[in-house]
């Protein structure tokens, strides 16, 4: 698990170096968006739901996101570093960094044995800007891989040899988002 905390602390560490960069070389810019509202579905917007994010610095966000997982409420929370933002880029590579729901086994018949697991994940995509001019909308697409641990596998393994229990899905080793996000400020 040390490893994974580590990678955390490699991708915090790369994003604040290569902002402090770009505000050194971008000082004088515009002002970029400071709050967004996301709607999606991805481990960002809880599965199902909704992601607010906040950029104290323009290249760093923290955001938390909370939705419906096929159980009940989820949620996630985490760090968001973007490069090469500018007011005229139509596209923005990101990272993510986050902690919440990243795992749900859910059994049909038997509501009682369904569990929601919780981790880090981490995740890459970019931010597109359809049209010209005002920037007040955006689409957010990205691929995120969740870091399960045992746990997860070890219940269904239990499910199935302690409970009968059939499976016809294995999970999968990355995750996809997509969201519609709108600039608040």
């Amino acid at each position: 698990m040390k490893k994974y905390y580590a990678v955390f602390l490699f991708i915090f560490l790369s994003c604040f170096q290569l902002n402090a960069q770009l505000m050194a070389e971008d000082i004088n810019s515009p002002e970029t968006e400071k709050i967004n509202l996301g709607i999606g579905v991805g481990f960002e917007y809880g599965n199902i739901g909704a992601n607010l994010l906040f950029y104290p610095q323009k290249n760093i966000g923290l955001f938390a996101g909370g939705g419906y997982n096929l159980l009940g409420f989820s949620y996630n929370a985490g760090l968001k570093g973007r490069f090469f933002i500018n007011e005229t880029s139509r596209v923005v590579p990101f990272l993510t960094a986050m902690y919440g729901n990243n795992s749900t086994v859910v059994i049909k018949d038997a509501h009682n044995l369904s569990k929601a697991f919780y981790a880090p994940t981490f995740g890459a995509g970019v931010d597109w800007y359809p049209g010209n001019g005002i920037r007040k909308h955006y689409i957010s697409l990205a691929l995120n891989v969740p870091v399960r641990g045992d746990e997860p596998e070890a219940y269904r393994t239990y499910l199935k040899q302690q409970k009968g229990v059939e499976f016809k899905n294995e999970f999968s080793p990355v995750g996809f988002s997509v969201g519609y996000r709108f600039r608040l400020n």
